[in-house]
Order: structure tokens, then sequence, then C-alpha cells
């Protein structure tokens, strides 16, 4: 192709990993925010802590509020992270001009 070892590392191979990458990062994201979700369990803080006061108050509101909030944030954070997963797919594939 005409390109030297480090032009085609920095031209070719970041923009073909880039959805690779950014879908590990959603993967990742999504079981980090469930890993923290439980992690209130053992008073270690978290995102479950509402959620586990309504169970150990035994309180439906709590539950449900806890439950919501931290699904609205894997789901929000997985919807973010795979638009631009498939518009890097995209770019990879050449169907949108850089």
């Amino acid at each position: 192709m005409g390109f030297g070892a480090w032009r085609m590392f920095v031209k070719i191979e970041p923009p073909l990993a880039l959805p690779v990458i950014i879908g590990g990062v959603r993967i990742a994201s999504a079981s980090v925010i469930g890993i923290a979700t439980i992690a209130a369990w053992i008073n270690a803080g978290g995102l479950g802590g509402i959620l586990f006061e309504g169970l150990y108050q035994n309180s439906v509101p709590k539950m449900v509020w806890g439950t919501l909030l931290g699904s609205l944030l894997a789901l929000s954070t997985n919807t973010f992270l795979l638009r631009l997963e498939k518009t890097t797919m995209r770019r990879a594939r050449g169907e949108l001009r850089v």
C-alpha cells in the first residue's frame, strides 16, 4: 500500500479496531454498573444503596426506585456506547466519511 509500518499502524489499524474496543468497553461498563449495584449489599457504597435500603426496611417504593435508577443508568450507558460502536463500525466499513 506504500505505507510504512508506523503510518499503517496510525492510519489503518486503529480505525479498524475501534468498533471492537468500544464493544468491549460497552460490555465492561454494563458489568461494572451491575457489580457496583450489588456492592451496596456488603456496605461498600455503590449504586444499589437505595435498593438495599428498601430491602432492609421492607419499603417497596425504595426498592422500585433503586431498581429503576440502576437499570436506567445501565441502559443509557449501553445505548450510548452501542450507538458509538455502530457509528465507528460504519466508518470502518467505509460507509461514512471521516
